[in-house]
């Protein structure tokens, strides 16, 4: 597990930011013990990501870095290349070369692709997308200042999707674009759609009116929830399996096979906001206020859940351990002593 956090442990100097890595198989619990692989004085608030095989870090002096405590591929802890880049800035990196948005604060301004290697910025790419932890491989996607959805592929260096996506968001004044990217398809949820769309066609290969499933009726009739406040705020693929959720009071887990004859698998709420992870395996991972809880993948069953409160807002799961955390320094991992099959589960799958 990879550990980026900040003390401020100098009063002349600021605050400082520490990567760590952990032996989660090993750790006892003792967050100071083990050197630190690195530390820099950073002026503002700095987050990891792992994305193709090395870790991403945005905000304050974005940098790339690769995993083992090499040398960064990328940094700006000592000199930006552009003068006038932001101050908080993102990175993505792609086959050798650094993708630099021009500022967090500022997504319409582009992205500079540098040469790490000469320290060179080679070309500006004009998109006007915000940056995203989700971007998989080549493809950076999101909502355009005009609204349309984008899908830009870095390795053909051109954009294969940029479609208005206005009249499934009609009467949803409070929602936004949110997508990720499995395989070859992009799943997007537009107001009370989720759309499926495939990457190498460039069409929309599914429409799913999610809020017109009885569940989700039901569940809107009985919260007294607004219509417009119920769209799900984010979404997990796995397999081409989607868990819908709502972060909001009235909060829900809503899980999809879109390519099923019927999509609707389970629906689940307890009344909190709900955050989930789908992953590898029998199990979905998620947060229902401030308990960890696990579901059965095919029922939607509550297989396992933790009843005391944690103070975290996100999911990582690993081969035999799953952690919960959130910005504050707060972590709390759990142990998969075996992996969990579902008895449940479709005998062809077994």
């Amino acid at each position: 597990m990879y550990v980026l956090y900040s003390l401020e442990d100098d009063w002349e100097l600021g605050v400082s930011s520490y990567l760590k890595t952990i032996d989660l198989d090993h750790f006892d619990g003792i967050f100071e013990c083990g050197p630190n692989d690195y530390k820099v004085q950073a002026s503002s608030v700095r987050k990891v990501t792992f994305s193709n095989g090395h870790l991403l870090i945005t905000g304050a002096m974005p940098e790339v870095l690769p995993l083992g405590g090499a040398a960064p591929v990328y940094s700006e802890v000592n000199c930006k290349i552009h003068p006038d880049w932001g101050e908080r800035g993102w990175v993505y990196y792609w086959k050798g070369l650094v993708y630099r948005g021009f500022s967090l604060d500022a997504p319409h301004k582009g992205v500079y692709v540098v040469d790490p290697v000469r320290s060179k910025v080679l070309r500006h790419l004009s998109l006007d997308i915000p940056y995203s932890k989700s971007w998989d491989r080549s493809f950076l996607f999101g909502e355009r200042r005009n609204g349309n959805f984008l899908i830009y592929c870095l390795d053909r260096e051109q954009a294969i999707l940029d479609v208005s996506l206005a009249r499934y968001r009609q009467g949803f004044s409070n929602t936004q674009l949110t997508a990720c990217i499995e395989a070859d398809l992009a799943y997007v949820i537009a107001g009370g759609h989720l759309l499926v769309f495939d990457l190498v066609t460039a069409s929309l290969v599914r429409e799913i009116n999610y809020l017109n499933f009885p569940e989700l009726q039901a569940h809107i009739l009985k919260e007294g929830i607004c219509r417009d406040w119920v769209c799900a705020s984010n979404l997990s693929v796995c397999d081409q399996e989607v868990v819908l959720t709502h972060a909001s009071a009235g909060g829900y887990a809503l899980y999809l096979a879109p390519f099923r004859d019927e999509p609707f698998v389970w629906f689940w709420s307890a009344g909190w906001g709900v955050n989930a992870l789908n992953c590898s395996g029998d199990l979905v991972f998620g947060l229902t206020g401030t308990r960890p809880i696990a579901w059965d993948k095919y029922t939607g069953g509550v297989v396992w859940e933790v009843t005391k409160p944690t103070s975290t807002n996100s999911i990582s799961v690993g081969e035999k351990w799953v952690v919960f955390s959130q910005t504050s320094e707060y972590l709390q991992g759990y142990h998969c002593k075996k992996p969990y099959i579902s008895p449940h589960r479709p005998v062809k799958e077994k």
